[in-house]
């Protein structure tokens, strides 16, 4: 390198732009529709598999062990297959209610405080004569 080179490259002043990201790419956001098909399918799924209907008839007290385990394993793969989404800055949180049904109606209800243009959040719900299962799937974008 040259004397003439080395000056011009030292006088040089580089602007480096805020890295931060205020709102995703529309190819990045949360969409609730989406999210709401994939819970869908996998309540569908681990109920099929669980064979619930037979277990939980009888005595829904004596196989609270199993709901508990249940429920949690249909939190891990709800949220796992959601992060299969491209949602590189969301951070997501699942919430699984499994309830005995006996003639009685329920309501889930839930608030958050947050950003209406970027976070969202998607339900999904099973039900037969037996028990109800709510999945509520939030979308928080971290910044």
């Amino acid at each position: 390198m040259t004397e003439a080179q080395q000056t011009t490259e030292s006088n040089i002043t580089k602007i480096v732009e805020p890295t931060y990201i205020l709102q995703p790419e529309k190819d990045e956001k949360f969409y609730p529709t989406k999210v709401k098909e994939i819970a869908d399918r996998v309540i569908l799924e681990e109920v099929e598999k669980a064979k619930l209907n037979e277990k939980w008839i009888e005595d829904w007290y004596e196989f609270s062990d199993d709901i508990e385990d249940f429920s949690k394993s249909l939190v891990d793969k709800i949220r796992d297959e959601c992060k299969t989404l491209n949602m590189p800055r969301y951070k997501l949180l699942v919430q699984v209610t499994v309830g005995q049904r006996k003639d009685q109606g329920t309501s889930i209800t839930s608030r958050c405080l947050w950003n209406t243009s970027t976070d969202r959040y998607a339900a999904a719900s099973f039900e037969n004569e037996h028990f109800f299962i709510s999945a509520l799937c939030f979308g928080l974008y971290c910044d």
